[in-house]
């Protein structure tokens, strides 16, 4: 609060008390605070994540025991964003009723048979398979994104009502996915399983600001790479993303009690 004061100088007519709870909102990050509440410069303001909170949030369970999968037959969620060549795919797994995030799959391009460096598609299609064979799908959403035909076999095999396409480019809808995703993570609600892949997804990402705002006024943003050609990838922190909110929905939907969700899985 004296940090606030000072801050303010002699703009009276602003209220110390409304701006720390818009500090203590769990939509405004660190660097955001420093900056705009503190007037204190911060070096990697334009991170979504807070890594150090992400590290925080491993599930000590899982973590103790090595076992990263949760147990055969959980409701679960998926989410898939994928790549042909140039960038990664990530297919991560969300237990409904815990919130346990855990890779399921990931993939980078590879030298195959026929010479081509690409992501192998075929192992993909397994791993997906052995997801719906294994737990209980409530719904996958996927970035169709060069995969639109496998979104399509997907859905044939396993049930329209459990693949949906969900486009990362439809900016609105994907910038309140991603705040309501880092929400989850700073109030604690989501745990995960340790996995560097993962870890590096949510580091390398970067926002990108648009020029809409949420229903507060507050600006929105979602997630990039540093640059183009990065090889910094961030495919594990959109499929992530996708992964929660397909949680999120079934929990509205009342596929779990309410009072069920946040149970540890074991």
């Amino acid at each position: 609060m004296a940090g606030i004061e000072a801050a303010r100088g002699d703009s009276h007519w602003v209220s110390p008390q409304r701006l720390l709870a818009e500090i203590r909102d769990p939509r405004t990050t660190p660097a955001m605070a420093r900056r705009f509440y503190l007037n204190q410069i911060v070096a990697e303001e334009d991170k979504p994540f807070d890594k150090e909170r992400w590290a925080e949030l491993v599930n000590g369970w899982a973590l103790w025991t090595g076992r990263k999968e949760p147990e055969a037959g959980r409701l679960i969620t998926l989410g898939f964003d994928g790549s042909l060549t140039r960038d990664h795919t990530a297919l991560i797994g969300t237990d409904v009723i815990s919130g346990y995030q855990w890779v399921v799959g990931y993939w980078e391009p590879e030298e195959l048979p026929d010479g081509e460096v690409r992501i192998n598609v075929a192992d993909v299609d397994q791993t997906v398979a052995y997801a719906f064979e294994k737990w209980s799908v409530w719904r996958m959403h996927a970035d169709p994104f060069k995969w639109f035909d496998h979104l399509n076999k997907w859905a044939n095999d396993y049930g329209e009502e459990h693949v949906t396409s969900w486009s990362t480019v439809l900016y609105r809808k994907m910038a309140f996915a991603l705040a309501a995703y880092r929400v989850a993570m700073e109030g604690g609600a989501l745990s995960h399983d340790g996995d560097p892949r993962f870890a590096a997804g949510i580091t390398n990402a970067h926002k990108q600001m648009k020029n809409f705002q949420d229903d507060d006024g507050e600006p929105m943003w979602i997630i990039q790479k540093e640059r183009l050609d990065s090889p910094l990838k961030i495919d594990s922190a959109m499929a992530g993303c996708l992964s929660w909110t397909a949680r999120e929905d079934a929990i509205a939907s009342g596929a779990v009690a309410e009072e069920e969700a946040g149970v540890m899985f074991i």
